[in-house]
């Protein structure tokens, strides 16, 4: 009988061997998926860090909005969508009216078409006429235009008479996109 117990004890003890080496394979296992659901939860924290860095920037964005959009408004009016020929026209008159210049003609010149830039260049020859300081702030005026505009020459010339007269060539732009 001894024999039979010693032969149900070694049966129990390797059974408590399986089991103990079974059970730690099972803990080992554990260990690493502990380990890997570290390392996914540390590139988890790194893209949401870089997730609320970007919110971020939108949310400056955001605030920024309508600073951002009279900036557009205010470049879409420096550089028009269409020529605005009329309108042109009558800003230039009321800019004469206010400054107290005669504005004798205003002939448009050869368009220039800039493919690389997207704009067109619209040249104008005005004839003005009026007193030195009358003329001085027409131009001043038009440098600070709501349109882009660049004042190419002037030429002032006088036939006797009390007033000057004026030539004035510029150029008005609009985008061609």
């Amino acid at each position: 009988m001894n024999i039979g117990k010693f032969h149900g004890t070694s049966l129990a003890l390797l059974a408590i061997v399986i089991t103990i080496i079974l059970l730690s394979g099972l803990i080992f296992t554990q260990f690493l998926a502990l380990e890997e659901a570290e390392m996914h939860v540390v590139e988890e924290k790194q893209l949401l860090a870089q997730q609320n860095a970007l919110l971020a920037e939108l949310k400056a964005l955001e605030s920024q909005e309508g600073e951002l959009i009279s900036r557009i408004d205010l470049l879409s009016n420096f550089l028009p969508d269409e020529p605005q020929g009329s309108k042109l026209i009558r800003d230039l008159q009321i800019n004469a009216d206010d400054n107290g210049v005669y504005l004798k003609a205003i002939r448009f010149g050869t368009r220039i078409e800039n493919q690389v830039s997207q704009y067109t260049e619209m040249p104008l020859d005005i004839q003005l006429e009026g007193r030195y300081a009358n003329i001085q702030a027409f131009v001043k005026e038009l440098q600070y235009n709501e349109r882009a505009v660049r004042i190419d020459e002037i030429r002032m010339e006088t036939d006797g008479g009390e007033v000057p007269g004026v030539n004035l060539r510029i150029s008005v732009f609009y985008s061609t996109e």
